[in-house]
């Protein structure tokens, strides 16, 4: 009723990390919008990642493989970025990568 209980959101750094950069007036920036955008990033992220996860599998290019772990390493670095700010379908997500990488233990 009051909002007791719930976090304040720290707008500024949740756009900065959207945008990659500092913009002038982050509050203006509503949750809903902020929302929006990280849920878009996170499935671009996660098409990326599921790609890259294929092709390491199956190619027989060390440096195919290579690069495309570097790339999954990446990815995956800018979703952690997110998750401070991640509803739980969001996290689900990560989640799912997160498993999706597991086999690669001490690569990742």
């Amino acid at each position: 009723m009051f909002g007791f209980g719930r976090k304040k959101v720290d707008k500024a750094k949740w756009a900065e990390i959207i945008y990659r950069k500092k913009i002038s007036n982050p509050e203006a920036q509503s949750v809903e919008q902020l929302t929006r955008f990280a849920t878009i990033m996170l499935e671009q992220h996660y098409r990326i990642i599921s790609e890259s996860v294929q092709i390491v599998h199956n190619t027989k290019y060390e440096d195919t493989k290579q690069s495309r772990l570097n790339l999954c390493r990446s990815h995956y670095q800018d979703m952690l970025e997110l998750e401070p700010f991640c509803n739980g379908e969001q996290k689900v997500m990560i989640e799912k990568v997160r498993k999706m990488l597991s086999a690669w233990n001490g690569m990742l």
